[in-house]
């Protein structure tokens, strides 16, 4: 499939997604990566030369195994739907990542991290007539820091290079999460980068 300027936008949007959640959960103080999460994603992107947007929506599923005091391993998968615009087909992008957090403490209640992760895309796209599919193998490096504020809240702030389709993407991100004394947590984050906007909600159960 050719890809279009439009289409590897739109691609680079739906990749970007998991990076807000390639960390881990917090207690109060203390840091542990080891968790499942699900998000849901709602996506805009501005097309530049277009006074109009598209709009996308996502769903995905998380995994993180702590394996050392300061290594975890990752795993993610996103899939998400973008609407009809100016006769672009509705377009599926579905991205797995397999990867690396490398973890460690600041003082009592910051961490600072890093993610390292190959990444497969595969692109479905349907024109009314036939169905046309692509994909590729790239790669993801992220950073960030993450801040206990005040019981029960956690502020984190990450940074992200993305190469896939022979095309490279940087965005970065905010998230507020909230946690309870059962282990569960529930994340607000917003992404920008790429000529996109994202908002994600995310729940996690950490054990």
């Amino acid at each position: 499939m050719t890809a279009t300027p439009a289409r590897y936008t739109i691609l680079i949007c739906a990749l970007l997604m998991p990076a807000a959640d390639a960390v881990s959960d917090i207690q109060p103080k203390e840091f542990s990566y080891t968790y499942i999460e699900a998000t849901i994603a709602s996506t805009t992107i501005d097309l530049g030369a277009s006074p109009h947007d598209i709009e996308g929506n996502g769903i995905g599923f998380g995994l993180s195994l702590g394996f050392d005091p300061n290594l975890a391993f990752t795993l993610d998968v996103l899939s998400t739907t973008f609407d009809v615009f100016q006769h672009i087909p509705v377009e599926t992008i579905k991205t797995s990542r397999i990867g690396v957090t490398a973890h460690n403490k600041l003082e009592v209640s910051t961490d600072v991290f890093g993610n390292l992760s190959l990444v497969k895309a595969d692109i479905s796209m349907f024109d009314g007539i036939a169905e046309t599919t692509d994909s590729d193998i790239g790669y993801d490096i992220s950073f960030g820091i993450r801040h206990y504020m005040k019981e029960p809240i956690e502020l984190e702030v990450g940074f992200s290079h993305m190469y896939v389709f022979d095309y490279a993407a940087f965005n970065a991100d905010i998230a507020i999460r909230v946690h309870s004394s059962k282990g569960l947590s529930l994340a607000f984050s917003y992404i920008t980068g790429s000529n996109k906007e994202a908002l994600l909600l995310s729940g996690r159960v950490q054990f």
